[in-house]
């Protein structure tokens, strides 16, 4: 059965929210490779992105370099890590950061709260790497291009 992009992102957003592929693939009729192929490879349609989203420019602005004391405008990225942040609440929202600078300063600069933990792919190595704490420092290198999904932080209940 092929699904509609509209399909493949109400998939992909709720994949990265927490739900398993096990059923998500029995409620759209998929095997969960299929499940596990949208969440990691497919890309937010603009359309179904508008639907429900709101809008985000593309054009290309200045970096904003956060840091938990200050925020600067930096016209050269060059020196900086260049992160593609999607969640539950915002798709492929683009921020610079300075190499040292931890999830809470992404977490910050991406306008997000809750208890999120965030899971880095470095786009050129395909590596991955998940951050928990948020005084932990982002695993990334300056000049580099990272796609960082943030997700609810599961709590273990101690049971």
């Amino acid at each position: 059965m092929a699904l509609t992009n509209t399909q493949k992102d109400n998939i992909k957003r709720r994949a990265l929210a927490g739900e398993t592929g096990a059923s998500l693939a029995a409620e759209f009729g998929v095997s969960q490779s299929a499940i596990s192929k949208i969440k990691n490879y497919h890309e937010f349609t603009t359309a179904a992105a508008s639907a429900s989203r709101p809008s985000i420019s593309t054009a290309k602005k200045p970096a904003v370099e956060v840091s938990a004391k200050t925020a600067e405008v930096q016209s050269d990225n060059s020196s900086l890590i260049k992160c593609v942040v999607s969640s539950t609440k915002i798709i492929n929202k683009t921020v610079y950061l300075k190499p040292g600078s931890t999830l809470g300063d992404l977490i910050t600069a991406c306008e997000e709260s809750g208890s999120l933990e965030g899971v880095f792919k470095n786009t050129e190595a395909g590596e991955r790497a998940r951050v928990k704490k948020l005084t932990d420092v982002i695993p990334a290198q300056a000049g580099e291009t990272y796609s960082v999904y943030l997700l609810p932080l599961k709590s273990d209940s101690g049971l």
